[in-house]
């Protein structure tokens, strides 16, 4: 995957996933969020291990790549 293409839509709605699930507490699953392979060879998600109550999952995280490009466009948004 070449990491100067830009992103495609689907993989900018996981990134806005991604972020409304982190700011609610829970990370978004790896098996049901779209474009996660895309968007971890770019380096903009992480797969981080999650604990939900007794049971260890993994889980999606953004990393500072990933804020940084979800960040301007949430800005534009709430304009």
């Amino acid at each position: 995957m070449d990491p100067e293409r830009p992103l495609t839509t689907e993989m900018l709605k996981s990134l806005y996933e991604c972020y409304k699930r982190e700011i609610g507490g829970m990370p978004s699953n790896p098996f049901s969020t779209k474009s996660c392979k895309g968007l971890l060879l770019r380096g903009m998600i992480e797969v981080l291990p999650y604990r939900n109550g007794s049971k260890l999952k993994d889980a999606i995280y953004l990393t500072k790549a990933g804020r940084e490009v979800i960040t301007p466009l949430l800005q534009k948004l709430s304009l």
